[in-house]
């Protein structure tokens, strides 16, 4: 059995197609300029590397497991967005990249830095800067553009 529509059950239901957006309009598309941004981390303007004897050790603990190796981790939060985009770290040069979600860099903009470092890969492991600049909490904010060098200085974080 077909049931016939009425003309009010018809134009309701393309009402509530439109106010959906039904039918892929781009007036919601970004096209913002994107870029690649690099950076460094450093500590005093020296080359910052993970120092696993200042690493805090898990309650309980003497000293790390042998073999155990560092984390760090790198956050740009978006201040207008919210968005946020990690950076491929490269742990040994002291050096980041942000290449954004697809590889073409994020908008430029103000952005909260979140730096965590930990050693092993328990997330109870206790963060090497003692969580001052985890999300939540960081304090380094920068205005970024692409191409910038973003210099991140763990000593003076606010700049």
């Amino acid at each position: 059995m077909i049931r016939r529509i009425s003309p009010f059950q018809a134009i309701l239901f393309l009402a509530i197609c439109a106010a959906s957006g039904c039918g892929g309009s781009q007036g919601n598309r970004d096209d913002s300029p994107r870029g690649v941004v690099n950076g460094k981390l450093v500590d005093n303007n020296k080359p910052f590397a993970l120092d696993a004897s200042k690493v805090p050790v898990p309650k309980g603990a003497r000293s790390l497991p042998p073999g155990v190796s560092g984390a760090l981790s790198i956050v740009f939060i978006s201040s207008d967005t919210k968005e946020s985009y990690t950076a491929d770290v490269n742990a040994d040069a002291g050096t980041f990249q942000v290449k954004g979600i697809d590889g073409k860099g994020i908008k430029a903009g103000r952005y909260r830095i979140a730096v965590t470092g930990r050693m092993g890969i328990s997330p109870d492991t206790p963060d090497y800067f003692g969580g001052k600049f985890t999300p939540e909490k960081t304090q380094i904010l920068r205005d970024v553009k692409a191409g910038d060098e973003v210099v991140i200085d763990v000593a003076k974080p606010q700049g």
